[in-house]
């Protein structure tokens, strides 16, 4: 009785400690796929991070600022507001109504029956030029570019990201150039342009 009571408890010392080596195993490769995978994550965040530096000075050099629209909860957040515009925001616009009090009453209208087709899917994307109140009071042309990337099961809009840029030079030398050319075709008599040296070009 004394021997096999002797091996019984001899078993079970060996069992605990078989079942403690593969507990201590288990752990240590569990602890082993916790460290890569964590490892693999801060990795992925670096390239996010990086990716988003990249685009961040993509869009500040190309003076473009990105927006996007959660058409659901009608929050909106506008990149570089103080750059296009110079309001003193954080980005986060409370509703879209905010943005439409900017728009030149004039603009308004076509600004948004363009919207409204693109939410409806009648266009791949949405585009818009109008002028847009600076914070010092002054008129901006903004060209806005946009396209719906979320719909519901219902296929209602829910998100949509875009960029808007400030193309008012542009705009302006547009108009001169219409300008120029309804004097051209409007003008019964001759017009010679000269060059600073007053030769006719």
């Amino acid at each position: 009785d004394a021997e096999q009571l002797s091996e019984k408890l001899a078993r079970e010392v060996f069992d605990r400690r078989e079942a403690r080596q593969r507990l201590q195993e288990a752990k240590n490769r569990l602890e082993q796929m916790v460290s890569e995978r964590t490892q693999a994550l801060e990795q992925a965040n670096r390239e996010i991070s990086a990716t988003s530096q990249r685009l961040q000075l993509a869009l500040d050099a190309s003076r473009i600022a990105m927006w996007e629209w959660n058409i659901v909860d009608n929050v909106a957040y506008q990149a570089n507001l103080r750059e296009l515009l110079g309001y003193d925001t954080d980005g986060t616009i409370r509703s879209s109504s905010e943005l439409v009090d900017l728009i030149h009453p004039d603009d308004v209208a076509t600004t948004n029956q363009a919207l409204v087709r693109h939410l409806k899917g009648q266009t791949t994307f949405y585009q818009g030029t109008y002028r847009m109140r600076h914070a010092d009071g002054h008129w901006v042309w903004i060209e806005d570019l946009g396209q719906v990337v979320a719909r519901d099961a219902h296929q209602n809009a829910t998100l949509m990201i875009g960029t808007r840029r400030d193309v008012t030079e542009s705009h302006r030398a547009d108009e001169q150039r219409r300008l120029a050319t309804t004097v051209f075709e409007s003008a019964s008599e001759g017009i010679f342009i000269f060059d600073t040296d007053f030769r006719i070009l």
